[in-house]
């Protein structure tokens, strides 16, 4: 097995505020005018996560493999190497497992309840105040 050299470099997944902001919905006011958009992005980012390769990418195939080889690459590779694991097939069961019962809190309700606490009640507020002038 050969193994090449690379550039080591950070990359952050985007913010929900970033995504938002590349789709032209630069305030409250914009999203407002276009909630059904912002929540498609926003299950697309609950779907597919935020990394930079696939948030612009539409074909599900190439996003499903993307975040296919990033598993196998940062937490198989990454994480197997870093700390000598030795039974690589229940380490991988386990975090699936992990990982499956971590989607649990998510549930629809929980993720609207958050929404609404983050975006929208704070959206109405500034409108409301915005709307007294």
């Amino acid at each position: 097995m050969l193994s090449g050299r690379y550039l080591e470099e950070k990359v952050f997944p985007y913010s929900l505020a970033e995504i938002l902001s590349h789709n032209n919905i630069n305030s409250y006011f914009d999203a407002a005018g276009q909630t059904s958009k912002v929540l498609r992005l926003l299950d697309n980012c609950l779907e597919w996560g935020c990394f930079p390769e696939i948030a612009p990418l539409e074909n599900t195939d190439i996003k499903s493999n993307l975040l296919k080889s990033y598993f196998d690459s940062i937490i198989m590779k990454d994480c197997i190497s870093r700390y000598q694991i030795g039974d690589v097939a229940t380490f991988k069961k386990s975090y699936c497992c992990i990982v499956f019962q971590m989607q649990d809190m998510y549930v629809p309700i929980k993720v609207w309840e958050k929404l609404y606490c983050l975006v929208i009640f704070p959206l109405f507020n500034s409108l409301s105040s915005f709307s007294s002038r």
